[in-house]
């Protein structure tokens, strides 16, 4: 009789063990929030660890932002430069010639795509042709000095899209722009020849205009302070930024800013939800 009461027993201990009273309500599962609000995703929506939301930046438009800039300058004018005749850009630049440049932007951002920027710049720039290996330019032995007050607007197009999920939008830290613009500057050469000081036969103003074409990236970190690089060229509408002119030379003089910026971004420090969006949630599968 024990081993039928134990074998009785064998059988109905694991009915009760594996047995389910009633189905799990998968409803009141915990889901996984996101920036502690109300919003959940399921498991197949979560991002992959490099895209974890608390590292995109929570600043919406309009944006405004503040910068202060320190960098180096360089003219390709016809004094100076190396061993070509006249000047050919960007390897004609005479780098013992190089000077500091000191900025100050203020951009308005109002969508994601488009910025507006206000610069101003302070350099002076020199050449000298006793530093140029070219025979002619070496033999003429000028040079000059110029310091430059540049005022300037500036159209950005950022290059990277920010990202949409789930009907938030967040903006990348890292941005990558390119810009053009008008800008105009304030210059007064003084060139000199091997005998002294030299005047040129003809009159120029000192005020003239330039066109800004440039690219730049910069970093925004969670407490608004905002890291850069900017590179920029000038095309200018003048020969006379060094004082000096030759009937060989066929093309305007021109200059460039190589900066590093450091400022703040004023914006709402919230993410922003689109109102009446009909598109479907991002979802991103989990490996």
């Amino acid at each position: 009789m024990k081993k039928q009461y134990l074998i009785i027993c064998l059988l109905i201990i694991p009915i009760f063990v594996f047995s389910q009273s009633q189905p799990k309500d998968v409803s009141k599962k915990k889901g996984f929030h996101l920036f502690k609000s109300n919003t959940t995703i399921g498991r197949n929506e979560r991002k992959k660890p490099f895209q974890n939301a608390k590292r995109k930046t929570k600043f919406m438009y309009p944006e405004w932002s503040f910068d202060a800039g320190m960098g180096n300058s360089n003219s390709f004018t016809d004094v100076g430069g190396k061993k070509w005749e006249g000047r050919d850009f960007f390897t004609d630049v005479q780098m013992k010639t190089t000077k500091l440049d000191y900025a100050l932007l203020i951009e308005y951002r109002r969508v994601a795509r488009m910025g507006y920027v206000f610069s101003m710049h302070y350099t002076r720039f020199s050449g000298f042709d006793a530093y140029s290996p070219n025979t002619s330019r070496y033999a003429r032995n000028n040079s000059f000095t110029n310091t430059i007050f540049e005022f300037g607007f500036k159209h950005k197009v950022y290059l990277l899209k920010n990202i949409y999920r789930n009907g938030w939008n967040y903006q990348e830290p890292l941005q990558y722009y390119a810009y053009y613009g008008l800008c105009s500057f304030v210059n007064n050469p003084v060139l000199h020849d091997p005998t002294g000081r030299y005047e040129p036969q003809k009159s120029y103003s000192k005020l003239q205009l330039s066109i800004p074409i440039g690219i730049g990236i910069f970093y925004t970190f969670e407490n608004h302070l905002r890291i850069g690089y900017d590179f920029s060229w000038r095309k200018t509408f003048t020969d006379y930024l060094d004082g000096f002119t030759t009937k060989f030379s066929d093309r305007k003089d021109s200059y460039s800013f190589s900066t590093i910026t450091i400022g703040y971004a004023l914006s709402k420090n919230q993410y922003k939800k689109r109102s009446n969006d009909n598109r479907k949630p991002f979802k991103l599968k989990v490996f």
